[in-house]
């Protein structure tokens, strides 16, 4: 079988890290990068003048960090973040999550097997390692959106997150359509 042809430079791609450019781990910091992936990616960018971008619900940081030394257009923490074709990552403003985040941790001290991820200005409980816990852990995530006002509640694969009302992956690509390369 043939394979299929490379997008043109009439293209944009947008891809989403975890569960689409490496597997999904037992712990964020578990997902392993295909060693080739960043050179790949970097070439791809290339043939689509810029037009890649890097959409996902991780901090742009740790994006960067796995996919080094390349670096891409990018949307980080559901769009909480996004980093444009000039290089420069730009942040919402960081909403006050210390109440929330008291509740979730006082949580997860009494529950082996749950993760809270503190990102740039959201929340994310994982519950993969403790699968028997979803019902408890999106009562206490919905508890803790009580005390964090426009904070919206994203319940992805074993994991459970707040996320400023106005991020979203899908404003992020919106905006990069509006600027060139995209």
């Amino acid at each position: 079988m043939k394979a299929p042809p490379l997008p043109d430079r009439s293209c944009a791609l947008f891809l989403d890290f975890d569960g689409t450019l490496v597997d999904l781990a037992p712990q964020p910091d578990a997902v392993r990068v295909a060693a080739q992936l960043p050179l790949r990616l970097a070439l791809l960018s290339v043939a689509l003048d810029g037009a890649l971008a890097i959409v996902s619900g991780r901090p742009a940081a740790q994006i960067d960090a796995f996919m080094q030394p390349a670096r891409f257009c990018l949307a980080g923490v559901h769009g909480t973040e996004r980093r444009g074709p000039d290089g420069v990552l730009r942040r919402l403003p960081a909403p006050d999550l210390n109440q929330a985040r008291d509740l979730i941790e006082a949580f997860c001290r009494q529950h082996s097997g749950l993760l809270l991820e503190t990102k740039p200005g959201a929340l994310a409980l994982h519950y993969r390692q403790a699968p028997a816990l979803e019902q408890a852990c999106l009562a206490v995530m919905q508890q803790a959106q009580q005390l964090a006002p426009g904070m919206d509640l994203l319940c992805g694969k074993k994991v459970m997150e707040l996320k400023p009302e106005q991020a979203g992956k899908g404003h992020a690509v919106r905006a990069f359509l509006r600027e060139p390369p995209f």
